[in-house]
């Protein structure tokens, strides 16, 4: 009996029973009935493996209107519904409108260069990637989730479904800039977002959760570089949202961004016209960067302002709050007016005696507001101070009024704050000594040596 093999690589499966790589043809008539078993087994395992998929495949929409359920409409007649499947929208093959008709969940869409993808209400198409390119458009009420990797680089994404990338996601929109029209984004994985020639829009109440960590970053400044809330959209923020780059970003057009997450400053300026954060967990962190309202005070609701760096514009601190200097120490600025509420907190970490770089300082460039506000301090590094060891942790170039509520310091140390030439400085009063349990345990120690130096 003679079996042909289509393939080399398919009868490399074989070497399970021994090697016949490079040979198309196999004779068993003069095998051993062992050997004919172990054959059988072997033909079954690779005509097992042949009867599968080695990878996706790619089913191409042929151009024009048309159901994402017509088998007419990709090629093959084969409509991508599995796994297994990639879909591909091109505009090679003519521009149209694919309706999505049902839900479906497959390995990748690829849509590019002036199709539109349209979801219809009820309907979810889950994709493993997603490549948006060029002027494509996605709209409908129906909801597109991508698990994987994904690329936004599509004008207008519309319609009251939403679009959710779990998955690594880049936004580049180099040319338009961008828009949602009253569709709900979600972004729950790594995001990187890069620069653009035009404004980025949000209009008709459209929303954008981030609960991953998005990164802005951009290789110029432009005066077009922003993110536009119109029309009472939001951005929400649970997660984090970094700012890089040394150009300017701005969050305008009266919509609001909220933040019950982290927004990180790391580079250039960071502009926000309607800025709200809320949450114990929220921060806003300054790395380096520098963080601007248009209008107004950033009003820190919930969570802190912490980091080094600089806010040019008011800040006001709400019961509850604090406001944490530096980086495990550091400086930041403020270059406006400061204001902390009853019961916000100045937190002052102190690893050392130089200020700025061994214990953190706050200046502020306007006036500054205390009235029983707390100041609770830590020690780094193993650093305990001397008594009298004095540090000044923030100075007022504009009028300081009030004074700490409360100081609380470490175990065994005690302190008091001053204002002295519009400086708020601390001054160690009393530091630990040996516990009277300590003491005992010594004492303790020197009875038992001497009992056995006398039995000795």
């Amino acid at each position: 009996m003679q079996l042909t093999y289509v393939s080399d690589a398919l009868l490399h499966l074989t070497k399970v029973c021994f090697s016949l790589t490079g040979k198309r043809t196999l004779l068993i008539g003069g095998a051993t009935r062992f050997m004919k078993k172990l054959l059988r087994f072997a033909l079954v395992a690779v005509l097992a493996t042949s009867a599968l998929p080695a990878f996706a495949q790619t089913r191409t929409w042929s151009g024009g209107n048309g159901n994402w359920s017509d088998a007419s409409k990709w090629s093959g007649s084969n409509v991508p519904d599995t796994a297994g499947e990639t879909a591909s929208i091109q505009f090679g093959s003519g521009v149209g409108i694919i309706t999505v008709d049902n839900s479906y969940s497959i390995g990748g869409l690829d849509i590019q260069f002036g199709n539109t993808l349209t979801i219809g209400t009820g309907n979810t198409l889950d994709v493993g990637t997603l490549n948006f390119q060029g002027s494509s458009f996605q709209n409908g009420s129906g909801n597109l989730v991508a698990s994987g990797a994904a690329t936004w680089q599509t004008t207008l994404l519309s319609g009251n479904g939403s679009t959710t990338f779990n998955g690594a996601l880049t936004i580049n929109t180099p040319k338009t800039g961008g828009a949602v029209d009253g569709r709900t984004i979600n972004t729950n994985g790594a995001t990187t977002w890069s620069n653009q020639a035009n404004p980025f829009v949000m209009l008709n109440s459209a929303v954008w959760n981030n609960g991953g960590t998005l990164t802005r970053t951009t290789a110029s400044a432009s005066s077009f570089d922003n993110l536009e809330l119109t029309g009472g959209s939001t951005f929400n923020n649970s997660g984090t949202f970094v700012k890089a780059g040394a150009d300017s970003f701005t969050v305008n057009g009266g919509g609001l961004f909220t933040n019950t997450g982290t927004v990180r400053a790391d580079a250039g300026t960071l502009v926000f016209s309607n800025y709200a954060q809320s949450g114990a967990s929220a921060q806003l962190v300054l790395n380096g960067g520098t963080v601007q309202l248009s209008s107004g005070s950033i009003n820190i609701n919930g969570g802190g302002l912490s980091g080094a760096g600089t806010v040019s514009t008011a800040v006001n601190l709400a019961a509850g709050t604090y406001v944490g200097p530096g980086s495990s120490p550091g400086t930041l600025n403020l270059s406006s007016n400061f204001n902390m509420n009853s019961d916000a907190e100045f937190r002052l970490e102190i690893a050392g005696l130089t200020p700025g770089t061994e214990y953190d300082v706050l200046n502020v460039g306007g006036n500054a507001n205390v009235t029983n506000a707390n100041l609770a301090v830590s020690f780094l590094g193993g650093f305990g101070p001397a008594i009298s060891d004095a540090f000044t942790f923030l100075n007022v170039t504009g009028t300081a009024t009030g004074m700490f509520d409360s100081v609380v310091l470490p175990t065994g140390y005690d302190g008091t704050v001053s204002l002295v030439n519009n400086s708020y400085v601390l001054t160690i009063t009393a530091v630990p000594e040996p516990s009277a349990i300590g003491l005992v345990s010594m004492l303790g120690l020197g009875l038992v040596a001497r009992r056995r130096r006398r039995q000795s």
